[in-house]
């Protein structure tokens, strides 16, 4: 299930989880690859676009854990909080996160 399928624009309450997004092997430094129509594609596939994959939900303390084992195992105290501004969909958000997370290879 992609984001724009899990979370819409309404306010809602605060929930903790996980988004996983491909990024392709040949991705381009600033590029947020995706599907073109002047290159026939119509679909999205994770092997040549940046696109969301799955979306997990977790309880407060789970993600809480998962976040110090994710900085545990990076070595770093470093985390990238990434703002995305009004107008964007959460699968744009994550898209772009992870471009930018990849970009600045930022440990994940």
């Amino acid at each position: 299930m992609g984001g724009d399928d899990y979370f819409s624009g309404e306010r809602g309450e605060l929930r903790f989880g996980k988004v996983s997004v491909s990024v392709p092997d040949d991705h381009r430094l600033g590029e947020l690859e995706k599907p073109r129509w002047w290159r026939l594609e119509f679909r999205q596939d994770p092997a040549r676009h940046v696109m969301v994959l799955g979306v997990e939900d977790l309880a407060e303390a789970s993600w809480k854990a998962r976040l110090a084992e994710s900085l545990e195992q990076a070595g770093r105290d470093d985390i990238l909080l990434f703002i995305h501004g009004y107008h964007v969909s959460f699968a744009d958000a994550a898209r772009r996160a992870a471009q930018f997370a990849y970009d600045l290879q930022f440990a994940v």
